[in-house]
């Protein structure tokens, strides 16, 4: 049984000396989403105790994947017991995979993967298979421990929610809030704007770390007064090329300029899904 979920940070990673403002938004984000409050920052790592809903990562921007893990003793038995213990079931093939990243254990990665393979294949009728293994056995030592896991869960990438300041969106359909979701994957804070009507934001606030507040006008020309008034300079729009409006008092950003129809419901399909 699991006992720890090791995530992996994404792109983030290419923000050179700003990593540490991306790393401690995406640890806030994590926290707030899944309400688990005890995270682990590692370099490249969040590192959470085990809880049954841990599907819920899957809404939080900036993670590129995660696994449910056995921590194990950081010692060549440690990690040999726990892998026996993990395999169990009926006997198939396997392969070992190490990544070390705390050099302070003695033994190299592949001096780790023959270790621990062997001693699966002199304890059990399991067998070795380079090429199509039935299992992998992923092992990953660093500064907070040793950690073994047979599943890679896909996260949902990106930049962590709030890293790259906020953006309004005019939410008046299905293609807008694909839009909205995307410009938070960019990092945004997002802020909708509905046109007559409180804008629907429920599939919005699921990917979202923090309660989304809406703003709502009567009419375009509301809207047009409202943009002015608060020296608005940029709106984003789920408007792809065969819906655009032309809209000369303002910048508008559309990240489904080149989307079909069908993608667009398949993308909204797709985090619905994730939700």
């Amino acid at each position: 049984m699991p006992d720890s979920i090791i995530v992996r940070c994404g792109e983030m990673f290419l923000k050179g000396g700003n990593l540490p403002y991306f790393e401690n938004k995406l640890l806030q984000n994590t926290r707030a989403i899944t309400g688990i409050s005890a995270v682990t920052k590692l370099r490249g790592r969040l590192i959470l105790p085990y809880f049954p809903h841990h599907s819920s990562l899957r809404r939080v921007f900036g993670i590129s994947s995660y696994s449910p893990a056995v921590k194990a003793e950081k010692t060549v038995e440690g990690l040999q017991t726990t892998a026996l213990t993990m395999l169990g079931g009926k006997p198939g093939t396997f392969k070992v995979e190490t990544r070390r990243s705390d050099k302070r254990f003695p033994l190299t990665s592949p001096q780790i993967n023959k270790e621990v393979g062997q001693y699966i294949e002199a304890s059990t009728k399991w067998q070795f298979d380079f090429v199509h293994p039935k299992i992998m056995v992923c092992i990953e030592i660093n500064n907070g421990g040793a950690y073994l896991y047979t599943e890679i869960v896909a996260g949902a990438g990106g930049l962590p929610v709030g890293t790259a300041g906020k953006v309004y969106l005019l939410l008046e359909n299905e293609s807008d809030v694909l839009a909205g979701i995307l410009m938070m994957k960019r990092g945004c804070d997002i802020i909708p704007i509905g046109v007559g009507k409180e804008p629907e934001i429920s599939l919005l606030q699921r990917f979202s770390p923090k309660k989304i507040k809406t703003i709502v006008v009567g009419n375009t020309k509301e809207l047009q007064d409202y943009i002015k008034k608060n020296n608005i300079s940029v709106i984003v729009t789920g408007e792809a090329f065969e819906t655009k409006k032309e809209r000369k008092e303002i910048m508008v950003l559309r990240p489904l300029i080149g989307y079909t129809k069908g993608q667009i419901r398949e993308g909204l399909e797709r985090y619905k899904d994730v939700a």
